[in-house]
C-alpha cells in the first residue's frame, strides 16, 4: 500500500512541473549548429510576465523598445550553451506582422539581456553576431505583447565563422566634397567587428601622393587637409579586424566642390541689362554650383540661402519683371527675392519673395539699384543648377489707365453689338477709388451715355482677338465726374465663367457713367472685351437728329454736318483703340483720314446732349 501511495504522489508531483520549452528550468535544448525549428508559442503556454524581464542596458543588440509587456503572451524557451567562445546569430522568421518579441537572456531566472528585438510589425526578428562565452547557458525566448496571445515562428541559430571584414565601407559623399578635406564613410560589416581602416588617397588611380597607406584607427572620418576645387581623388579604403584586412576592395573616387561663382556674395553681384519689354532678348547665364551662404538675412524668405548668388540692376520704372529661364541641373526648384540698399545692410522689397520663376515687383524707384538673390529651395549641398535670368520692363500704361482717359462705349441692343477689346496689362492703381467688391487690382476705365429709358447693362467677356476666357474680371460703375465719383454698383463673377455683369436701372437718361474694370487681385493681365447694351435700343437709336457723315466709304476727307455745334468727334478702330479725336465746336467740319490704314472704324459724335455712333469704311 505504501508503494502505491508513493507512486501516485510522484506522478502528481511531475504533473505540476513544466513541460519542455515552457520555462528556463526545462528549456528545449539547441544542439548541433546550424539549428532550425518551426513551432508555435501556443504549444507552451504563458509562463512569464513583465516582471521577469531584467533591466535594460548593456545589450549587444538592442532593437525596438524592449518593453517588458512583450513577455505577457505565450512563451517558447530554448537554451544554448556554446562549447567554445564564438560569434553566433539567432534569427526568427515566419511570424505574423504583429507585436512579437525575440530575446536572448543569461541566467535562470533571467539576470541580464544579451540581445533583444521587439517590434509591432514585420515577420522577422534578428539577433545577429552575438559574442557568447563557452560554458555559459543562454536562453532564447519568443513571446508577444497580447494581442496576439501567441505566434507561429521559425527559429534559426548559426555560428558565424570568423573572417576578415567585408569591403563595404563606401564614401558617404563623392561629389562637391568640401575643400577643407574632410571625408567620411559608412562602417564596414563583418564578424569579428572592424577594428581599424587602412586609408590611401592619390591624385591618380592607384597613387598614394595625397596620403600614403595609413592605419587611421576605428573611425569613420578623416581630414586630408586643404584640397583644391573641382579635383578628382582616388581612395583605397580597407577595413581590418582581428583576422586581418579585407581583400579585393575596389578603389573609390570623390570630387571636391567647384569654386564659388563670381557672384557668390552681394558685393560681387552681376550687373544685369534691363530689357525694354518682357521678351527677355538679353539674359545673363549663371549657376548655383559651388555657391555658399551669404551674410545677408537668411530668414526673410523661404527656401534655403546656403547656395545663393547675386545680381543687380538699375530700375527704369516703378515695376519690373524678374524671370528665371532655362533651368537645368539639380535642384530645379529655385527661389528668388529682390533687395534694396547697400550690401551688408540690404532690405527686402516687400512682397518680392518668389518660389515661382517669374515675379513682378512693384513700388520701385526709377534710378535706384536693386539686388536679386537666387537660391535653391533645397538645404542640401552640391547644387548643380544652371539658369538664365532676365529683367523685363512692362509696356506703358494703357490710354484708359485713368478715369480722365476713359474709352467711350457705344450702347447697342446686345453684347455683340459694340464690344471693345481691352487689357489691364501695365495698368496702375493711380488715384482710383477703393474697390467696391472682390480683391482690388490696377484697372482701366470706360464711359457710356445712359440711354433714354435710364437702363444700361455693362458686361465683360472673351476678347474678339483671341477668345481668351481666363480673365477674372470685376467691374464697378460710377456716377459723377473723374475725381468725384460715387459708386453705383459692383460685380465680380455674375456673368459667364469668371466674367462680370452690371444690369443698371433707374439712371438719369443721357448722363455719363464711368466703368472701372480690373482683375481679381491684380495678378493677371489676360485680354477681355467689354460691351454696353440695352435690349430696347436699335441701330437707329444711336443716330443724331439732323446729322450727316459722308462719304462712306471714304478715301481721305470725311465730312460732318449737324444742325448744332459738334462738341466732339472720336474715331476708334475695331480693337477699341482711339485713333483720332477732335473738338470742332462748329456745325460743319471735316477730318483727314489719309493716315489711317484701310478697314472699318467706329465714329462717335457728340452734338449737344446727343451721342451718335457710325460705322465707316476707310479705303
Amino acid at each position: 500500500m505504501k508503494k502505491i501511495t508513493l507512486l501516485l504522489f510522484a506522478i502528481f508531483t511531475f504533473s505540476l512541473g513544466f513541460s519542455q520549452g515552457q520555462d528556463c528550468t526545462n528549456p528545449i535544448v539547441i544542439g548541433a549548429l546550424p539549428y532550425n525549428t518551426t513551432d508555435d508559442t501556443s504549444n507552451y503556454g504563458n509562463n512569464y510576465a513583465a516582471a521577469d524581464r531584467p533591466a535594460l542596458g548593456g545589450e549587444q543588440v538592442a532593437n525596438g523598445t524592449g518593453s517588458d509587456s512583450y513577455l505577457n503572451g505565450d512563451d517558447a524557451v530554448y537554451s544554448f550553451t556554446p562549447a567554445a567562445d564564438g560569434v553566433f546569430s539567432f534569427e526568427l522568421s515566419g511570424t505574423p506582422s504583429d507585436w512579437i518579441s525575440f530575446w536572448l537572456f543569461e541566467g535562470c531566472p533571467f539576470t541580464s539581456i544579451v540581445g533583444r528585438h521587439t517590434a509591432t510589425s514585420g515577420t522577422t526578428r534578428s539577433l545577429p553576431n552575438l559574442n557568447l562565452t563557452a560554458g555559459t547557458t543562454y536562453y532564447v525566448v519568443i513571446s508577444t505583447w497580447p494581442a496576439p496571445q501567441s505566434t507561429a515562428y521559425t527559429l534559426d541559430v548559426t555560428e558565424v565563422v570568423p573572417a576578415v571584414p567585408n569591403c563595404d565601407a563606401s564614401l558617404t559623399t563623392t561629389t562637391s566634397v568640401p575643400i577643407a578635406g574632410d571625408i567620411s564613410w559608412i562602417a564596414a560589416t563583418g564578424s569579428p567587428a572592424v577594428t581599424s581602416y587602412d586609408l590611401t588617397v592619390g591624385s591618380t588611380s592607384g597613387a598614394s601622393d595625397v596620403l600614403a597607406t595609413t592605419d587611421v584607427g576605428n573611425v569613420l572620418t578623416y581630414n586630408l587637409g586643404a584640397l583644391p576645387y573641382s579635383t578628382t581623388y582616388y581612395v583605397n579604403l580597407v577595413p581590418k579586424n582581428g583576422i586581418g584586412p579585407a581583400t579585393g576592395c575596389t578603389e573609390q573616387t570623390f570630387v571636391t566642390a567647384p569654386a564659388p561663382p563670381a557672384n557668390d556674395d552681394c558685393a560681387a553681384a552681376v550687373g544685369l541689362i534691363v530689357n525694354t519689354d518682357f521678351a527677355c532678348g538679353t539674359v545673363a547665364s549663371s549657376t548655383l554650383a559651388g555657391a555658399t551662404a551669404s551674410a545677408e538675412d537668411a530668414a526673410a524668405c523661404s527656401g534655403t540661402e546656403n547656395d545663393d548668388v547675386w545680381f543687380s540692376f538699375m530700375a527704369t520704372t516703378s515695376s519690373h519683371r524678374i524671370s528665371l529661364l532655362n533651368i537645368a541641373g539639380s535642384p530645379t526648384d529655385l527661389y528668388h527675392s529682390l533687395w534694396e540698399g547697400s550690401c551688408g545692410g540690404l532690405t527686402l522689397v516687400s512682397g518680392s519673395c518668389s518660389d515661382g520663376n517669374t515675379s513682378n515687383p512693384s513700388g520701385l524707384t526709377s534710378g535706384n539699384t536693386y539686388f536679386v538673390r537666387v537660391n535653391s529651395w533645397s538645404s542640401n549641398s552640391g547644387a548643380t543648377s544652371t539658369f538664365d535670368i532676365c529683367i523685363g520692363t512692362p509696356p506703358p500704361p494703357p490710354a484708359n489707365d485713368d478715369c480722365s482717359g476713359a474709352i467711350a462705349l457705344i450702347p447697342g441692343a446686345t453684347f455683340a453689338s459694340n464690344p471693345i477689346d481691352g487689357t489691364v496689362a501695365s495698368a496702375t492703381s493711380g488715384t482710383e477709388p477703393a474697390a467696391g467688391c472682390g480683391a482690388d487690382g490696377p484697372g482701366v476705365w470706360y464711359s457710356v451715355v445712359v440711354p433714354a429709358d435710364g437702363n444700361i447693362t455693362i458686361e465683360t467677356g472673351p476678347d474678339a482677338a483671341t477668345g481668351d476666357t481666363g480673365f477674372d474680371s470685376l467691374i464697378e460703375a460710377f456716377s459723377g465726374t473723374c475725381g468725384a465719383l460715387t459708386s453705383i454698383e459692383c460685380d465680380d463673377d455674375d456673368s459667364t465663367g469668371l466674367f462680370s455683369i452690371l444690369e443698371l436701372t433707374g439712371l438719369t437718361p443721357n448722363s455719363t457713367i464711368f466703368i472701372r474694370v480690373w482683375e481679381s487681385g491684380g495678378n493677371d493681365d489676360e485680354p477681355f472685351s467689354i460691351s454696353a447694351y440695352n435690349a430696347s435700343l436699335s441701330v437707329e437709336d444711336n443716330k443724331i437728329d439732323g446729322f450727316a457723315i459722308y462719304p462712306n466709304p471714304v478715301n481721305d476727307i470725311l465730312r460732318f454736318d449737324a444742325i448744332d455745334a459738334i462738341g466732339s468727334i472720336s474715331i476708334y478702330n475695331l480693337l477699341g483703340q482711339e485713333v483720332l479725336r477732335t473738338q470742332p465746336k462748329v456745325s460743319n467740319t471735316e477730318v483727314d483720314m489719309t493716315s489711317l490704314p484701310t478697314g472699318m472704324y467706329v465714329v462717335k459724335v457728340q452734338v449737344g446732349e446727343q451721342l451718335g455712333s457710325y460705322r465707316i469704311i476707310k479705303e
